[in-house]
């Protein structure tokens, strides 16, 4: 199944339809009831609010990660922020990631099965995953997790949610 891009209309008509009555569509997204939640899972895609540790020492960072977590650890995760590359990027990376996907026709249960050694070991995924690889602490979210279900990750995946701070 390969990732269907959508037009401008179609995704906006998707953010709609999931949140009336925010303002913008970060607060649309961080508003989304029914799907947020205080934990992450491997494997699926979690849309949050962000604020590092260590933002004075980093380049770059984003405030609003849209994260693939492949490792857990007690006091946070790491993840691949999708953000972190361009939307074809993000679309070649999804339709690499689904030989992963516990499913063939993706379904809100759908989760990926990968690893951060599973995936840095693959040829066709290691040279993409690279700039997206990234390092949360739970005490630095400043929201819920918003899950995003496997049925909607192509259409999440092409909205520029992402907000860059950069260092000056």
């Amino acid at each position: 199944m390969a990732i269907k891009r959508y037009t401008p209309k179609e995704l906006f008509d998707w953010m709609t339809e999931k949140a009336r009555s925010a303002s913008s569509m970060r607060n649309r997204m961080m508003q989304m009831e029914g799907q947020q939640r205080g934990t992450t899972t491997i494997g699926r895609m979690f849309f949050f609010k962000y604020d590092p540790k260590t933002k004075d020492k980093l380049p770059v960072y984003d405030v609003y990660p849209m994260v693939f977590p492949i490792e857990q650890y007690n006091d946070g995760f790491l993840g691949l922020n999708i953000h972190y590359l361009d939307p074809d990027q993000r679309m070649n990376l999804l339709n690499r990631l689904q030989e992963y996907a516990t499913a063939r026709n993706y379904t809100a249960r759908t989760r990926l099965q990968i690893s951060y050694d599973l995936l840095s070991s693959t040829r066709n995924v290691k040279s993409i995953i690279g700039p997206t690889v990234k390092r949360y602490l739970y005490g630095h979210v400043r929201s819920k997790f918003i899950e995003i279900p496997a049925t909607e990750w192509d259409k999440a995946s092409q909205l520029s949610l992402e907000l860059f701070i950069r260092k000056t």
